[in-house]
């Protein structure tokens, strides 16, 4: 295909997820979703209500980063061993162990201690930034499942609740790898290091959206998605701030890991 037509269908792509973002943002101010015309917490139509955001806000939006993505052969490769004839699939061995490997890590970074720390957003911002959107997501959803499934989400009401929380997470740190990946790769020096600090605050800006906005005030009528909210973001009980901490960290570690294996393998063809 075309660098022509590869960004005409992106330019495409990138026009139906914001649009599919906002009406979904749109959708939530009109029927005011934390009124208690919704029934209580976590009820059957909050849940329909939470899906329909995870579908319109991140979810679609994260299908279409990937196609977009897909196309970026160089991209779908192990950083440093991309060769130019070789034709690189979507979900490759490559792809699916690394998606398996972030997930098992999630669990593991996901074991509650005694303090409220997000040690799972450094997992996912880390598979963002160094694998893409595929991964990203593949990687978030099965680790979310997984850390219910062996307890380790005790603050999941519901089977279907995690599902759609799974969805969520996927779509968050797919939508945050596509970002970064277009805006981050075809810049260099200063420039990149200056974006690489931003896209870590895009990164909070865009979790905050769903878990801080969009999880607490849809599945909650407002006094208990307030309630929730402060909890969520209030020390010593909130996680907010250490999943800023771990999000930022992990964004720099991987960038930094990501181009040092791209210029080990520019070494070794030289």
């Amino acid at each position: 295909m075309s660098k022509v037509k590869t960004r005409g269908k992106n330019a495409i792509y990138v026009g139906a997820a914001v649009a599919s973002a906002v009406i979904g943002l749109l959708i939530n101010i009109a029927i005011n979703t934390p009124s208690s015309a919704w029934g209580a917490s976590d009820s059957p139509v909050r849940q329909g209500l939470f899906l329909m955001n995870v579908l319109l806000i991140f979810d679609i939006p994260a299908v279409l980063g990937i196609l977009m993505f897909k196309n970026h052969s160089e991209w779908l490769a192990q950083p440093g061993k991309y060769v130019e004839s070789v034709k690189y699939s979507l979900l490759s061995p490559y792809t699916l162990t690394a998606s398996a490997v972030i997930a098992a890590v999630a669990v593991v970074a996901g074991i509650p201690g005694p303090l409220n720390i997000d040690t799972v957003a450094l997992v996912t911002a880390f598979a963002a930034v160094f694998f893409g959107p595929v991964v990203a997501f593949v990687g978030a959803f099965v680790g979310f499942i997984l850390r219910y499934m062996l307890g380790l989400a005790p603050f999941v009401p519901a089977p279907t609740v995690m599902f759609l929380d799974a969805l969520m997470d996927g779509g968050i740190w797919a939508v945050n790898a596509t970002i970064f990946w277009f805006v981050i790769r075809g810049l260099k020096g200063t420039m990149k290091s200056v974006m690489t600090i931003v896209m870590a605050f895009v990164f909070m800006a865009i979790h905050f959206l769903g878990w801080g906005i969009a999880y607490y005030f849809t599945l909650n009528p407002y006094p208990a998605a307030v309630a929730d909210f402060l909890f969520a973001i209030t020390p010593p009980t909130g996680f907010f701030i250490s999943s800023w901490v771990a999000q930022f960290f992990g964004t720099l570690v991987a960038a930094f890991y990501y181009d040092t294996r791209l210029l080990l393998g520019s070494v070794k063809r030289q």
